[in-house]
C-alpha cells in the first residue's frame, strides 16, 4: 500500500501546467508554504501529501509546499499560531477551540473537503437500539482528542442525557484502545469515527451496531454543539451494522485554512490547484474522493482569505449568499479582510 501510494504521489509530478490566469496574475515571484497536518501514516497527513505535491506541480514550483507533520489537532494549531506554518488541515469547529481567543481574526479558510461522521459503537447483543438507552451506562469518550469529547456530549445532552450523571464516563487513550475494551465487555459503548479499517477489524472480532440519530433529535444536538460549525448533519455515505445509507449523523467538514497574512497570490493558486485538480487527487487516494468541488466553499467559521475569494469568483463558485456572509462576518470583527 506504501508504495502503491509513492508511486501515486510521484505520477503526480508529471501532471504540471500552468494555472491559467484570473484576476490574481502570476508575479514571477516564487512562494514557499508550510502546511501543517497529522503525523505520517494518518489520513490527514496522506490528503496533506497529495495536495502539496500537486500544488508545487501545478505551479511549476511557483508556489512550492512542504508537508510539516506535526502531533496532531494541537499540534496543527501550534504550528500556525507561532508562524512555523502558513496552512493547516482540521474541521473549522476544532480549529476555532483549540485556537481560543482571537482565531476569526488570524486564520482565513481556503477551501472544505471530505465529512468525518461520529457516533456511538455498541455490542450487537448489548441490547441498546438508541442513544437513550445509554443511561446508566459505560460509556467511553473521555478523551485527549477533543472532538470525541465534543461529540460525545452534544449527542448526549441531545437526547437530554446529562454527560456526568446519567451515564459513567469511561476513559479511552485512542479509538482503537477503547474498541478492544468493548470487545473484551469493560465498556458498554465507544465514541469514535464511522469510518476506516478499524470499523473493520472490530466487525472481525464481535458483532457490533453503529447508533444513528432520528430527525427528532439531530437538531437538539446540533445545537448542544459547544463551537458552532464544528459538526454538520451527515447522511452517512455507506452501510455499517444497525446503520443504513443515508441514515442520520454528525460530523465534522475537514478545512484547509492559512494565517491572514499568507500572499494573495500563493493562496488563489493553491485553492485553484486542489480544486481543479480533483479528479487527479480522487484517483491518488480513497481519502480524498469526499473532497469534492461541491463542498468546497460554503458559509462555515472563519471568514475566507482574500486570494481564496478571487479564485472562487473567477470559478463561477462564489454565490451571492457567499458574498453577503463574508462581508457580515468581517464587519462583525471589525476587519476588512
Amino acid at each position: 500500500m506504501k508504495n502503491r501510494f509513492l508511486l501515486a504521489l510521484s505520477l503526480i509530478v508529471l501532471f504540471a501546467t500552468c494555472a491559467s490566469a484570473g484576476h490574481i496574475e502570476l508575479t514571477g515571484n516564487n512562494f514557499d508554504l508550510i502546511y501543517a497536518t497529522n503525523s505520517a501514516g494518518t489520513g490527514f497527513y496522506t490528503i496533506a501529501a497529495a495536495h502539496g505535491a500537486i500544488v508545487t506541480s501545478k505551479t511549476n514550483g511557483a508556489v512550492s509546499v512542504t508537508v510539516l507533520p506535526t502531533t496532531g489537532s494541537e499540534g496543527i494549531v501550534a504550528a500556525m499560531q507561532r508562524k512555523v506554518a502558513h496552512v493547516g488541515i482540521l474541521s473549522a469547529g476544532n480549529m476555532m477551540v483549540l485556537w481560543g481567543e482571537n482565531a476569526e481574526q488570524t486564520v482565513r479558510a481556503l477551501f472544505n473537503g471530505g465529512q468525518t461522521p461520529f457516533s456511538f459503537m455498541v455490542r450487537g447483543d448489548s441490547g441498546i437500539e438508541t442513544v437513550s438507552d445509554l443511561k446508566g451506562k459505560r460509556v467511553s469518550y473521555v478523551s485527549n482528542n477533543s472532538t470525541y469529547v465534543h461529540a460525545a456530549e452534544a449527542i448526549l445532552k441531545g437526547y437530554g442525557l446529562d454527560p456526568q450523571n446519567d451515564v459513567t464516563p469511561v476513559p479511552m487513550t485512542d479509538a482503537a484502545a477503547a474498541f478492544q475494551d468493548l470487545v473484551d465487555q469493560r465498556t458498554d459503548a465507544v465514541m469514535g469515527s464511522v469510518q476506516g479499517a478499524k470499523m473493520d477489524e472490530l466487525g472481525s472480532k464481535i458483532e457490533y451496531r453503529v447508533l444513528v440519530f432520528d430527525e427528532e433529535h439531530i437538531g437538539k444536538i446540533i445545537e448542544e454543539q459547544e463551537t458552532v460549525g464544528y459538526f454538520v448533519i451527515h447522511n452517512l455515505a455507506r452501510e455499517w451494522p444497525g446503520a443504513k445509507q443515508g441514515d442520520l449523523n454528525i460530523a465534522t467538514s475537514g478545512q484547509v485554512s492559512c494565517i491572514v497574512d499568507t500572499e494573495d497570490e500563493a493562496a488563489y493558486y493553491f485553492v485553484k490547484s486542489i480544486v481543479e485538480g480533483y479528479e487527479e487527487l480522487a484517483s491518488v487516494t480513497p481519502e480524498l474522493v469526499g473532497w469534492r468541488k461541491e463542498l468546497a466553499v460554503f458559509p462555515n467559521v472563519f471568514p475566507y482569505h482574500p486570494g481564496a475569494v478571487a479564485y472562487y469568483k473567477d470559478a463561477g463558485m462564489w454565490s451571492e449568499e457567499m458574498e453577503q456572509w463574508q462581508k457580515s462576518t468581517l464587519e462583525k470583527l471589525g476587519l476588512d479582510r
